[in-house]
């Protein structure tokens, strides 16, 4: 009796045990799939974002004599729901291709110089679409446009103007981190009393994104070249979310307690 007492003890623990990982692979899977699903379509979220740019700013109209200029640039902000704010700063490079005029003390000189050129603004952007591995956006913003145009080896101008630009952007994510916390409610099977669990996780992505605008600007040049015209942007990004520590609550389902 005391051998079949100890073989029905055995068996029992090994049940327990194989009831336990069970349980456990279902809790894995129910939390990995509420991940997803969080991911995708949870609007309640929002965090800090950072990011680097570079591309190419191409003047139209008269403008167009300053030529295309490569930048480079980053911006900070913040993401909340479908909204993002931007803190930018574009810097470019190159002097003109062309000469141009410009008057200066009742004087013109021609010059091809375009130094500390470059935009400082605010920029938005809406979400439209976004699934797990791309968004479309709509981007907007305001800024201030300038650059230094430089001759006889030490006077200069600065050309100022008002930037009001408007586009689409395209994301890919190129990585995903979790680490936050998820308190998860569950039911005993002991107690049959509903209880909570916390898992730590967290909410990082990286991305690279396409940018195309249109920039709205208003440079004078009295007396010199005319310099009215606006200008197309066309850059690239690459960047990342980083959401603080958020709680998400999980359907109920049966746990082993453990």
């Amino acid at each position: 009796m005391k051998k079949i007492a100890f073989l029905l003890l055995f068996i029992l623990c090994g049940l327990q045990v194989y009831s336990q990982h069970y349980e456990s692979a279902r809790v894995q899977r129910r939390l990995d799939s509420t991940c997803r699903y969080f991911d995708v379509t949870n609007k309640k979220i929002s965090g800090f974002q950072l990011a680097m740019r570079a591309g190419v700013f191409a003047p139209q109209g008269n403008l167009s004599i300053l030529g295309p200029h490569f930048y480079l640039g980053g911006s900070v902000g913040w993401r909340f729901n479908k909204f993002m704010f931007d803190l930018t700063m574009d810097f470019r490079m190159d002097n003109a291709p062309n000469y141009y005029t410009v008057s200066f003390q009742d004087t013109l000189h021609q010059t091809s110089t375009y130094h500390n050129g470059g935009c400082w603004g605010l920029n938005t952007e809406y979400q439209l679409y976004k699934n797990k591995k791309h968004e479309v956006d709509l981007l907007a913003g305001v800024g201030y446009d300038a650059f230094v145009s430089a001759f006889n080896t030490r006077d200069t101008v600065i050309f100022e103007s008002f930037n009001f630009n408007i586009g689409f952007g395209y994301k890919i994510f190129l990585r995903h981190f979790k680490k936050a916390t998820y308190q998860v409610q569950y039911i005993s099977r002991h107690s049959k009393r509903p209880s909570m669990m916390e898992i730590d996780c967290a909410e990082r992505y990286s991305y690279l994104a396409f940018q195309v605008k249109y920039n709205l600007l208003n440079y004078t040049n009295p007396g010199g070249t005319d310099l009215s015209g606006n200008a197309f942007t066309v850059g690239i990004v690459y960047g990342f979310y980083r959401y603080p520590k958020y709680h998400l609550f999980a359907p109920k389902y049966r746990n082993n307690g453990t």
